[in-house]
């Protein structure tokens, strides 16, 4: 966040909005962005807060999971879900919730029955799980198709929601070692090295992307297909080897090591000087 705010308040603020403010500080520091407006240091941050809220949630996912089994955990969750889309349009107090993404909750759902289908056992990780995606996914592109773009992004829930069998089934899929080819690519040293940081480049991107945009390629180039090569051509390396050095520092040493005294243990190895032995007298 400090270095969202030091871009914004020093080069350019995120599109759309406004110079982030003291309230804005404490908010995104809270993660409260999605509860009070105030203008975003970084247009990656709405997913934090709410990632963090379905934190919350996950207890009472996996206590539905045990007492009721996972077809009703999910189905209970969708069916919330899918009510509040329903009510939003009619009921303002409903529509205040739309804030929250509450779709996510229900694909959170459903990651968490895939989880459950990966490990239950050799019999179900023989099933072609990609098929059933391939299946799941194409009445989603369908409905983007005929109903055109406008509806669709202004219809996000029930776009994340037609969605989420297809991705938890590509998930299940993918665990299982399916289909091979897409393995063999995930398994590739380049894509597994931005893998291990690909999460500090979806949180460092924005500001970067913002500032290549405003400084260079928007007076140079403004608008237009011409404009947008240029973006990709300046921004994806900068953003990768930017984000590399920041996972070093601010996430990666967190992943290996999941405490305090982990870490500083570690720190302590890396930085002590290596002990010199003295040499062995010879001895006939």
């Amino acid at each position: 966040m400090l270095f969202s705010l030091v871009i914004a308040w020093t080069l350019a603020p995120q599109p759309g909005e406004g110079v982030p403010t003291g309230k804005s500080v404490v908010l995104y520091g809270l993660l409260l962005q999605d509860v009070f407006g105030s203008p975003s240091p970084n247009g990656a941050f709405w997913s934090i807060a709410v990632e963090a809220q379905l934190y919350f949630v996950f207890p009472l996912l996996l206590l539905a999971l045990r007492r009721a089994g996972a077809a009703v955990m999910l189905g209970v969750a969708t069916a919330i879900v899918m009510l509040i889309g329903l009510l939003a349009p009619h009921v303002s107090a409903v529509d205040a919730l739309m804030r929250f993404t509450p779709q996510f909750a229900a694909l959170f759902a459903a990651g968490v029955v895939a989880a459950g289908i990966v490990r239950a056992g050799e019999k179900w990780q023989r099933v072609r799980w990609q098929w059933w995606s391939f299946a799941a996914v194409v009445p989603v592109i369908a409905l983007i198709v005929v109903m055109g773009p406008v509806w669709t992004t202004g219809n996000f829930i029930w776009v994340d929601l037609a969605a989420s069998p297809a991705v938890a089934l590509l998930l299940v899929a993918v665990a299982t070692r399916q289909p091979k080819p897409l393995v063999r690519l995930l398994d590739t040293r380049p894509v597994r090295s931005l893998g291990s940081f690909s999460y500090s480049l979806y949180l460092t991107h924005a500001p970067i992307v913002v500032v290549v945009y405003t400084v260079v390629v928007g007076p140079l180039f403004g608008t237009g297909l011409g404009a947008f090569g240029v973006m990709l051509l300046i921004c994806v390396p900068v953003t990768i080897a930017f984000a590399r050095g920041f996972a070093a520092v601010f996430e990666i040493p967190f992943v290996k090591h999941r405490s305090w005294a982990a870490l500083r243990a570690a720190m302590t190895t890396r930085t002590a000087k290596p002990k010199i032995e003295e040499p062995v007298p010879a001895t006939d």
